[in-house]
């Protein structure tokens, strides 16, 4: 019969008190098995574990170089991820932005030949790109404008069709700013409804 070899070495104590043991060489044989799998994945600074070859085999120690070859970032892909592949050096990280479309939308069931604000003091900067309205019958001209002032090529002609337009200047507006749309030739419109398109930054 095989003896069983001696518990010589504590691992501690549960939590009734008892202790917790281990036989020296069994103790030794996990050691070596810990320490041999730890060191695959232990290295100097500035490398990385893996296997970027085609087939199984081990995983080796990398250095940056090569990890920025194997990335391939190119110019573009992040405003800043570039130059760290380039460099290595996560000082050069610039800030990067988010370009979101965003909208405003609303009905005005009886549209009057006046000013309607439809964004008072706006909490971000953004750029009016497109207005699209329509009518349920009858026709007015909507002109959009920012802090009273008419973006240039956003005016729509609306009836029952939709119709869309562009904005092509003095679109910007700034955090604080007002925006409002104006009202004017109007025709018996009715059930006029809106959407402004425009786009932010997220920084």
């Amino acid at each position: 019969m095989a003896s069983i070899p001696e518990y010589t070495v504590s691992l501690g104590q549960t939590a009734d008190g008892r202790s917790v043991q281990i036989s020296q060489k069994w103790y030794q044989q996990l050691a070596l098995l810990f320490r041999t799998t730890i060191g695959a994945f232990a290295g100097s600074e500035g490398t990385m574990p893996g296997n970027f070859t085609a087939s199984p085999g081990a995983d080796e120690r990398h250095s940056n170089t090569e990890v920025k070859s194997w990335l391939d970032i190119a110019a573009g892909d992040v405003r800043g991820l570039h130059a760290i592949a380039t460099s290595g050096s996560f000082s050069d990280l610039e800030d990067f932005s988010i370009t979101l479309t965003d909208q405003i939308s609303f009905v005005i069931e009886y549209p009057d030949n006046k000013d309607y604000l439809i964004g008072l003091d706006m909490k971000f900067a953004g750029t009016v790109v497109e207005i699209t309205a329509k009518s349920s019958t009858g026709t007015c001209t909507l002109t959009p404008k920012i802090n009273g002032t008419t973006i240039t090529g956003g005016a729509v002609s609306v009836s029952s069709t939709e119709a869309t337009s562009t904005a092509t200047a003095a679109n910007a507006f700034s955090a604080g700013n007002d925006l409002a749309v104006t009202v004017s030739s109007n025709s018996a419109c009715e059930n006029m409804a809106v959407t402004i398109k425009f786009t932010r930054v997220l920084p």
